[in-house]
């Protein structure tokens, strides 16, 4: 059960969270509501390896990431101002120091583009809002980078395990990031799919042609799931 305090929400996931209770993803932090799979998967890593969380949000994948002993590092890329501010401060609430907070979104082109941002549901900024959100949304001028914007952003390490959750922009930051130099030290890749904005067929086909082989599905919504990539 998650308990609070007037300084900190200590959640589910073990994590110290700043209070941010209007914020849906906040909220889903606080009580586990992204489940164990990929939470267990990152604190149960035994070879040293480095993390890229692209579509960080306030970081709790990036935390938790950072807490294990194998972790050389971590790369955490969000655009959006006042989400990475709170990522900041998370990591600095749970002492790890191993973070760097990268304010960029990954696109096919350096440059910046406009972010959409909802009100009370942080995890839904998007560069392509092609959904309603339930607040009015606001706008935010942002930079991107692209791959090799990410190969100068990442530290070194043997093995890259990656994450991807960027509303509806997987194709085009998996398309990117298989163009980067860490990709050929990347031996997992966990990525959102919303089969009313991606193919999931297609993401799979572009991630075997660089040398993923097994696809593992997680949870049972036939629309709205994640997926584990693997390089075996």
């Amino acid at each position: 059960m998650a308990t609070g305090r007037k300084d900190f929400v200590l959640s589910d996931y073990g994590v110290k969270l700043i209070p941010n209770w209007g914020d849906s993803t906040f909220q889903l932090y606080v009580i586990g509501g992204y489940g164990t799979f990929f939470s267990d998967f990152l604190a149960t890593r035994t070879g040293d390896f480095a993390f890229i969380d692209i579509g960080a949000n306030q970081g709790l994948y990036s935390i938790l990431s950072a807490r294990n002993p194998h972790c050389l590092g971590v790369a955490a890329f969000e655009p959006s101002s006042a989400t990475a501010d709170l990522m900041s401060r998370n990591a600095a609430l749970n002492e790890v120091s191993n973070i760097g907070v990268h304010r960029v979104a990954i696109a096919a082109k350096e440059g910046t583009e406009q972010l959409t941002t909802f009100p009370g549901h942080s995890g839904k900024a998007s560069l392509n809002p092609t959904k309603d959100g339930f607040s009015e949304p606001a706008t935010e001028i942002i930079r991107t980078v692209s791959a090799k914007g990410i190969d100068a952003s990442i530290p070194d390490a043997p093995t890259y395990i990656v994450k991807v959750d960027v509303e509806g922009l997987e194709e085009v930051v998996l398309r990117e990031f298989l163009k980067t130099q860490a990709v050929r030290r990347t031996s997992h890749i966990f990525y959102e799919v919303d089969e009313d904005w991606v193919s999931s067929a297609t993401l799979e086909e572009i991630l075997r042609a660089s040398g993923f082989t097994r696809f593992e599905r997680v949870g049972k919504d036939p629309i709205h799931y994640d997926v584990l990539a693997v390089r075996e």
